[in-house]
């Protein structure tokens, strides 16, 4: 696993989920592809985070943080964009983040990304939440 071979440190803070109602190879897909992301941007012996939290709207919230280099604020807005690629060490075909907005959305979800230079970057992943697990 590529955490391992960095010793990049994957912390989980996530309380018992309600279920989301999708297609679970596709919502795969899209948390595959952000945590890929974040262990790639990560530098070595560093910090991965993902964090899992029902919210008061009937919606379940990931957010899945790294420690790489951030994303520059005036790249941010395009980061979503089909075959964009932010400068710096941010690396890939520039496709993998245009699908994930797309699955989100199709599944009445919403994604977004906050960082600062130097400080990593933080995706926000919000989607319906159906029945709880626990029921």
């Amino acid at each position: 696993m590529q955490a391992e071979e960095k010793g990049v440190e994957i912390k989980i803070d996530a309380e018992p989920a309600s279920a989301v109602i999708g297609d679970a190879d596709r919502l795969e897909q899209v948390f595959g592809n952000i945590l890929d992301n974040a262990l790639k941007n990560s530098p070595a012996q560093s910090l991965v985070e993902i964090a899992a939290h029902n919210l008061k709207d009937e919606t379940v919230e990931v957010r899945i943080i790294d420690s790489g280099p951030g994303i520059p604020p005036e790249q941010l807005a395009y980061v979503f964009e089909r075959f964009y690629q932010a400068g710096g060490v941010r690396s890939g075909a520039g496709l993998g983040l245009a699908i994930a907005r797309e699955i989100i959305t199709a599944h009445g979800g919403t994604i977004e990304a906050q960082s600062e230079p130097r400080a990593g970057a933080e995706f926000i992943i919000r989607l319906p939440a159906g029945q709880s697990l626990q029921e």
